[in-house]
């Protein structure tokens, strides 16, 4: 499963969730997920987790994560830009955890508690301080209950939000990633290593993928043909389209629209 990278205006956000369905995902915040009542799946780059009541699920900035709910959960995201938890930012730079789990007996109950205060005083006449201090003590129970580990060789942080914002802004253009590697004035080596390390794929199938997103919105938004909406999404020809639409969907695109216009579901609607 593809993973889009996230941006956000605000530095720090909580809110409550509910029955939370998100794909995978990447940003350069934390954050923390905390589970009031429920059960639902924490998906990774590399595996699946059950969170159940009282679990939590800790990140750090740029790591591959996303959320499906099968029933029922309640929880308390928190997301939040590292530099307004200036005495851990060196963990966060330098240190990744083996497990982002933390289950409901290992966990301090000074971390719901900051959750819910925080939660109650989000409102922006809250002091900075004193949001600072609810941070900071969250971040230091979640660390002292997570295994940390050297993260060792990553790539740079700034190149990687780089890459994937100017993807994201221009996959409906004719894109190389010898173009995106001037563009940015790196080595298309480079960047294909930043895909495959960080992204979990190749640099087309990434752009493939966000285009076949784009075909498959529009076609069951808007009646226009489907060569126009092929062409709109970035490809440059119909065979190509008509190729990677099967092989990602496993059916033709006018197979695609027909079911999703008789309110149907099959194979990858």
């Amino acid at each position: 499963m593809l993973a889009y990278y996230e941006t956000n205006q605000n530095p720090y956000r909580i809110f409550k969730s509910s029955n939370l369905d998100f794909p995978l995902h990447m940003h350069r915040e934390l954050e923390l997920l905390y589970l009031e009542t429920g059960q639902m799946h924490l998906v990774t780059k590399d595996a699946i987790h059950s969170l159940r009541e009282g679990d939590c699920a800790f990140f750090f900035p740029n790591r591959i994560h996303g959320y499906r709910t099968e029933e029922k959960s309640e929880g308390i995201l928190l997301i939040v830009n590292p530099e307004l938890v200036p005495g851990y930012q060196e963990e966060f730079r330098e240190m990744d955890c083996e497990d982002p789990v933390v289950r409901k007996e290992a966990m301090h109950p000074d971390v719901p508690y900051c959750l819910n205060r925080l939660y109650e005083e989000r409102h922006p006449a809250c002091r900075q301080e004193i949001t600072g201090g609810f941070l900071s003590v969250i971040s230091g129970r979640i660390l002292d209950a997570l295994t940390l580990r050297p993260e060792g060789y990553q790539e740079p942080a700034d190149l990687t939000h780089k890459m994937l914002l100017y993807i994201n802004d221009n996959y409906r253009e004719p894109l190389t990633l010898k173009k995106l590697a001037e563009t940015l004035g790196a080595s298309p080596y480079y960047l294909s290593r930043i895909f495959s390390r960080t992204i979990g794929c190749g640099f087309n199938e990434y752009i493939n993928t966000l285009r076949i997103d784009y075909v498959k919105r529009q076609l069951r938004r808007s009646d226009a043909a489907i060569s126009q909406i092929a062409f709109e999404s970035g490809f440059e020809t119909l065979h190509t389209f008509n190729r990677v639409f099967l092989s990602m969907c496993g059916m033709t695109p006018s197979r695609y629209r027909k079911i999703c216009r008789s309110g149907g579901q099959e194979g990858g609607v």
